[in-house]
């Protein structure tokens, strides 16, 4: 009796079976075969022992063929070259150093700078930090050659001066580049005072102090001070000391030029109106008292 054929239903349950033991065995190769090229390839590129390079050598980077980061399982396709280039790149910036940035030079520490040998006119520069205390300007001008004249007319009288830049001391001017002849600096306000009262008559007193060194120093406040009666046509150092402490006050708008010109005489009879004074338009003891207690206390 011959054997009838298999059922339709056992064929169909066979050959997937065999399916899937043939992909069994491909995968089992393909794992064996790529484990067996991965360790070909370590060995290939194992590391030079140490002692035979450095890592800071550019030139030994350059001809090795690792790589700056662990070989991922599919070999790289960048060419050799530029692996070369981005490792010496990376070497040079991390060796290279920075070039320092100079400090900034200090200001205003010290009581007062050294002397340099610049001179102009025989008279030599010394500037001046901030806290050196007063100085009595006694004149300045806004080039060497202005100063030159300036100091000319006035050293032989004050041979003891000096001068400053303004931008390279401690001083406010209108001009930041002002050449500025005086003597000092001075302690106290009294002893530049005194100096300045018996100095130009559009002499004037700063103090080394950037919150108040664009203000003139009154010389009417030191105990006391007795000025003179001055009116229409005077000149002299306290002239100037009032056009200073009008200007102060608002009542005046130019210069303390030492001279009582007609300017002074309407700044002293707006003062003077302004405090229910006799209005004369001089400066006498009754007028006087109130502008240097205006001057002093406000």
């Amino acid at each position: 009796m011959s054997s009838s054929p298999a059922p339709r239903n056992q064929r169909s349950r066979t050959l997937p079976a065999v399916i899937v033991v043939a992909i069994l065995v491909l995968g089992i190769g393909s794992f064996v075969g790529t484990r067996w090229w991965l360790a070909r390839d370590e060995t290939a590129s194992a590391p030079t022992p140490a002692g035979t390079a450095t890592a800071e050598s550019p030139s030994t980077r350059g001809t090795r063929p690792g790589k700056l980061a662990p070989a991922p399982a599919v070999p790289s396709t960048a060419p050799a070259d530029s692996a070369t280039t981005t490792v010496i790149a990376t070497v040079t910036a991390v060796v290279t150093p920075a070039t320092p940035t100079p400090a900034d030079a200090p200001t205003g520490t010290s009581a007062t700078t050294a002397p340099t040998v610049e001179s102009i006119a025989g008279v030599r520069r010394h500037d001046i930090d901030c806290g050196a205390g007063y100085i009595v300007v006694l004149g300045s001008a806004l080039d060497p050659a202005g100063f030159a004249d300036t100091a000319s007319a006035l050293t032989a009288k004050y041979p003891g001066t000096n001068y400053l830049i303004s931008g390279s001391s401690c001083f406010n001017f209108r001009s930041q580049s002002a050449f500025v002849l005086y003597e000092g600096p001075y302690a106290t306000v009294d002893t530049a005072c005194t100096v300045r009262i018996a100095g130009t008559r559009d002499a004037y007193v700063k103090i080394a102090d950037r919150g108040v060194t664009d203000r003139t120093v009154s010389c009417l406040c030191p105990a006391g001070v007795t000025p003179p009666d001055l009116g229409a046509g005077d000149k002299g150092p306290y002239v100037a000391e009032a056009q200073y402490a009008l200007q102060r006050l608002g009542f005046y708008g130019g210069d303390g030029t030492g001279t009582f010109d007609a300017d002074t005489e309407v700044a002293v009879r707006a003062f003077q109106t302004a405090r229910s004074l006799p209005v004369d338009a001089r400066l006498t003891p009754t007028t006087w008292p109130a502008l240097i207690t205006a001057d002093c206390t406000g």
